[in-house]
């Protein structure tokens, strides 16, 4: 080229051009230093501290901001006691998700319809005591308690009855288990 000013421009795919001005009065280089495109990744979840991958490799705890290079991934968040989340992204531009995990457990609130209760007891709840495969299951039976996937026992208990049933639990998922005591006159 003759002596002059020049615009030297890079460019390749995936990469912001490099552009410099040069003044050639004699045999010159040019070292283009090409940046990688890049995009903002953020993942929030409803589990704080979630472990975040992209593909294999770990690239922190929800939530997380990352900068990517365009592409295809899969994202995948685990977190003890939580369902492994997976899912594939296609990264082209800033990325916002929130993942939600599911529980690995199962939650189970029971209801007793008020006419089976006696009125002129207070808090008749307080006198069941609900086992899950012959465990106790502590606190109120006003609240759900939560109860691990597959097949499961359940029995209440409230003085001399027992209820006790086989159920099949499915992980993440919410039950209502309706105890009706059924009251049956028939001749003998």
């Amino acid at each position: 080229l003759p002596q002059g000013r020049y615009t030297v421009m890079v460019e390749s795919e995936g990469h912001h051009p490099f552009t410099q001005v040069v003044n050639l009065s004699r045999d010159l280089s040019v070292n283009a230093q090409l940046k990688v495109v890049t995009y903002r990744l953020n993942v929030t979840s409803n589990v704080q501290g979630a472990d975040v991958y992209l593909d294999s490799s770990m690239i922190g705890k929800a939530p997380v901001r990352a900068e990517v290079a365009p592409g295809q991934y899969t994202l995948r968040l685990t977190a003890p006691g939580f369902i492994q989340y997976s899912q594939t992204i296609d990264i082209r531009d800033n990325f916002n998700i929130n993942v939600n995990m599911r529980k690995q457990s199962a939650e189970v609130s029971i209801f007793i319809p008020q006419g089976s209760l006696n009125p002129t007891v207070k808090d008749p709840l307080r006198l069941f005591t609900v086992y899950v495969d012959g465990k106790r299951v502590t606190g109120s039976l006003a609240n759900a308690f939560e109860v691990e996937p597959g097949r499961r026992i359940i029995r209440v208990e409230t003085g001399a009855l027992i209820y006790e049933a086989q159920f099949l639990v499915e992980p993440g998922l919410k039950y209502l288990l309706e105890i009706s005591p059924t009251v049956l006159l028939q001749p003998a």
